[in-house]
C-alpha cells in the first residue's frame, strides 16, 4: 500500500516548500441490463493526487500507475513543472486544521457482503414488475452499482495520515410502454443499505406505470403557472443554480448573484437550507474533506436571509475566514469549495395537500436541459419532458414539452408556495422536498 505520508517527505526533500498526497481507492461493482443483464465489471482502481508549492507557485498532478518507479518519476516532474509555473499571488498555504467528525453510517458492511447472485435476483425483481404493469412495457436499460471508496490524506503539516472509507449503492432504471404511442420514464436509486433505503418491486413498478402514463402526453400549453417541481427536479436545479452560488469561489471571482448579501433576505421565510457533512446516511458526508478539515453542519440560509457561504482553506485564507470543511477535487486539480450534502428543509405539507394547494398549475417530474442556467445571475431555464396537469386541486393529464424559465431568487423569494414533507436525496449530494412556487413563464 501506498505511503501518502513518505511521498509528502520526498516532494519536500525534492524543493517543495509545502506538499500534499492523497490516494483513492475505489472498487466499483456494475452490473448493466435491459431486459437481461448484458455486462458485469467488477474493477478496484488506486489512484494518487500530487499537489505541491514551491514558494507560491503551484502544481498537481495525477498518476493512475502507481508504481513505484513511476510514483519517482511524477515526484521529479511535479516539482519541475511547479519551478516553471506562474506564481499564485493569493496563495496562502495548505491547510492546517486537521480532524474527523463523528459520522455514522458513512460505511455499511452490509453492501460488503452483496453477491452477484443477489444482484441479479434483485434486477431481476426490478424487470418482472415493470412487466406486471403491462405486457407492452420492458426496460430499455438501467445499471445497479456499489461503490467503495478509501482515502488517505496527509500534507507538510498534518504529523499524520487522515483516513476514511464510505460505500453505498445505487443507479437507475429506463422503461419504454410501446402502445398506441411511445411512453419513456426513468428514475435513479441511492443509498448506503439495500435493505433498509431500496425496494426493487415498488420503485420499478412506479418507473412503469409513469412510463405508461407518459405514452398519451399532450402538449404543455404556453402561460404563467403555478409548478410544482418535483424533489429530483427541485435537486437539480439548486444544483445549477443555488449551489455553485454559494461557493466561496464564486463569490471571490465575483460570478456570484450572493455577493455582499449576507444577513440579507434571499428567499421567503420559509425556508431554511443547511450544507450539512456529518448525516452518514446521505452521499457526500464524511468525516473530513478533501484536504483533510473536519466537516461540519453549516447553516447557508435560515428563514429565508443569507447566513454564509461555503469554504475551503484557500477561499476562507483569502477572504478572512475559516473553512467549512467543503473543499472538494478531481485526481488532477485543486481542491475547491462546495456542498457536502445541501439540504432544503421539507416543508408541513403531504405531496397530497401541496397539490391541492396549487389548486390549477402544473406539477413537473422530469427536465432536461437545467444544467444550462446561470447561476450567476440565478436564472432558470429547462425543458419539460415529463409534467402532469393540476386541475381543481388533482393530478389529471400527463403533459410534454415546453420550456420553463424563472429566476430562482425572485420566485423562491416573492412567489414561494410551500414544500412537501417528503424528502429525497439525490445523486448530486442533494436532499430535497417538492417545491410548489408561483408565477413560472412556460414557453
Amino acid at each position: 500500500m501506498i505511503d501518502v505520508m513518505e511521498i509528502v517527505r520526498k516532494l519536500e526533500r525534492k524543493g517543495a516548500s509545502e506538499a500534499e498526497v492523497v490516494m483513492w481507492r475505489n472498487r466499483r461493482f456494475r452490473v448493466s441490463f435491459s431486459e437481461e443483464i448484458s455486462d458485469i465489471i467488477d474493477l478496484e482502481l488506486i489512484s494518487v493526487s500530487l499537489r505541491v508549492a514551491v514558494n507560491k507557485k503551484i502544481a498537481v498532478i495525477g498518476v493512475e500507475d502507481i508504481s513505484s518507479e513511476n510514483i519517482e518519476r511524477k515526484i521529479e516532474e511535479i516539482i519541475r513543472i511547479a519551478r516553471a509555473s506562474s506564481e499564485d499571488p493569493y496563495w496562502g498555504g495548505l491547510n492546517t486544521v486537521f480532524g474527523k467528525t463523528v459520522v455514522e453510517e458513512i460505511y455499511n458492511k452490509e453492501l460488503d457482503e452483496v453477491s452477484y447472485d443477489d444482484v441479479r435476483d434483485i434486477i431481476r425483481t426490478m424487470v418482472d414488475n415493470v412487466h406486471d404493469v403491462h405486457p407492452k412495457v420492458s426496460v430499455s436499460r438501467g445499471s445497479f452499482n456499489i461503490l467503495r471508496t478509501e482515502y488517505n490524506y496527509a500534507n507538510s503539516y498534518s504529523n499524520e495520515i487522515l483516513k476514511r472509507s464510505e460505500n453505498n449503492f445505487g443507479g437507475y432504471i429506463w422503461v419504454r410502454a410501446d402502445v398506441d404511442n411511445i411512453g419513456t420514464f426513468s428514475d435513479f436509486f441511492i443509498g448506503r443499505s439495500i435493505k433498509k433505503d431500496f425496494d426493487p418491486a415498488y420503485f420499478s413498478r412506479k418507473v412503469a406505470e409513469r412510463s405508461l402514463e407518459f405514452s398519451r402526453a399532450r402538449k404543455t400549453t404556453a402561460g404563467k403557472y403555478k409548478i410544482i417541481f418535483e424533489n429530483s427536479v427541485a435537486g437539480s436545479i439548486l444544483t445549477s443554480v443555488f449551489s455553485p452560488a454559494v461557493s466561496a469561489e464564486t463569490i471571490f471571482r465575483k460570478r456570484s448573484p450572493l455577493i455582499d448579501k449576507i444577513g440579507t433576505q434571499i428567499f421567503d421565510d420559509k425556508i431554511s437550507i443547511v450544507d450539512d457533512g456529518t448525516i452518514g446516511r446521505y452521499i457526500g458526508a464524511r468525516e473530513f474533506d478533501d484536504e483533510g478539515h473536519p466537516t461540519q453542519r453549516t447553516i447557508l440560509v435560515e428563514k429565508g436571509i443569507l447566513k454564509t457561504y461555503l469554504y475551503d482553506s484557500y477561499y476562507a485564507k483569502l477572504l478572512n475566514t475559516r473553512s467549512t470543511g467543503n473543499a472538494w477535487r478531481g485526481l488532477a486539480s485543486s481542491p475547491r469549495p462546495s456542498h457536502n450534502v445541501l439540504i432544503f428543509e421539507p416543508g408541513d405539507l403531504e405531496i397530497n395537500d401541496l397539490i391541492k394547494e396549487v389548486g390549477r398549475g402544473i406539477y413537473v417530474v422530469r427536465v432536461i436541459g437545467e444544467w444550462l442556467s446561470n447561476p450567476v445571475s440565478g436564472y432558470v431555464q429547462a425543458t419539460i419532458t415529463h409534467a402532469y396537469e393540476i386541475e381543481n386541486g388533482e393530478i389529471r393529464e400527463p403533459l410534454k414539452g415546453g420550456t420553463l424559465t424563472m429566476n430562482l431568487y425572485e420566485n423562491l423569494k416573492r412567489s414561494f408556495i410551500g414544500a412537501s414533507k417528503e424528502i429525497r436525496a439525490t445523486p448530486a449530494r442533494i436532499v430535497v422536498p417538492s417545491i410548489a412556487v408561483d408565477n413560472v413563464s412556460i414557453s
